[in-house]
């Protein structure tokens, strides 16, 4: 694993509270730990404390994204049944999902030491709906249940080729037959990276061959940047699934939806 779990969400916290590793030229090669990463979680949580939302409507206007291509992605999909939920972040698709849709529960997990404060942000009438719990997805999914459908997004950026092919495979498994694991990586596509992609397509090269995956200079050094085509080849060597659809064509290339079913 190149990083652990660690974005740009969480590199102010990290400036103010690794000062010194930060000024070094190659801090961000560093392989940050679970420690470090719940660190800087836990300092912008302090200063964007769950509990300071007033209600529920505060927190959903502060975290709910309403051109959320993703949320478009799974409303589409009709989903139906119980579902799982990996590294769901603040759980804001979570939350819009069992409101707009009254055939799903949902268990939401992530490794932020907040996850399960966001249990406290539940109606009564939410509490056999949804659950949040503190889940470390390198460990295994050490969960004694089947899902309908799972949910992952922006997590595999982090993961190293043969850790993703382990996690699909262990998710995979978690599936009911017929089950479905809706896999998405986002991309911030640099205007030089997207000029030469479009170039490349005027050329007539393989739109497949195109970046996925997160690709600022940050991204870029502490990410792992990955084409359409390597991602569906490791889906592949995971075995006992099936890609059953594909979508990278939205946003000039900055988002790959994979749709993957159980054998």
């Amino acid at each position: 694993m190149k990083i652990e779990l660690f974005s740009d969400a969480h590199l102010k916290a990290a400036t103010i509270l690794y000062p010194n590793l930060c000024k070094k030229k190659d801090w961000y090669k560093k392989k940050w730990t679970i420690e470090e990463i719940n660190t800087c979680k836990d300092y912008e949580t302090q200063n964007n404390n769950i509990e300071s939302y007033k209600s529920r409507a505060s927190y959903i206007e502060r975290f709910f994204d309403y051109n959320d291509k993703i949320y478009d992605w799974y409303k589409k999909l009709s989903l139906q049944g119980n579902g799982l939920s990996i590294a769901c972040g603040h759980g804001n698709r979570e939350f819009r999902l069992i409101q707009d849709n009254s055939q799903i529960s949902i268990l939401a997990t992530d490794i932020a030491p907040y996850v399960i404060d966001l249990n406290n942000l539940r109606t009564k009438e939410e509490y056999q709906i949804i659950k949040f719990k503190k889940l470390d997805v390198l460990k295994g999914l050490k969960i004694e249940k089947q899902f309908d459908f799972i949910l992952c997004h922006a997590l595999i950026y982090c993961l190293e080729d043969e850790e993703v092919i382990l996690f699909i495979r262990d998710a995979v498994n978690k599936l009911n037959p017929k089950g479905r694991l809706l896999l998405s990586v986002p991309s911030i596509l640099l205007f030089s990276t997207y000029m030469k992609h479009l170039l490349k397509t005027v050329l007539g090269i393989s739109p497949n061959k195109a970046p996925i995956g997160f690709c600022t200079p940050y991204y870029k050094k502490i990410g792992y940047l990955r084409s359409s085509s390597q991602i569906k080849k490791l889906i592949k060597q995971a075995g006992n699934c099936l890609l059953f659809s594909h979508d990278s064509s939205n946003q000039n290339k900055t988002l790959g939806m994979y749709e993957i079913t159980r054998i």
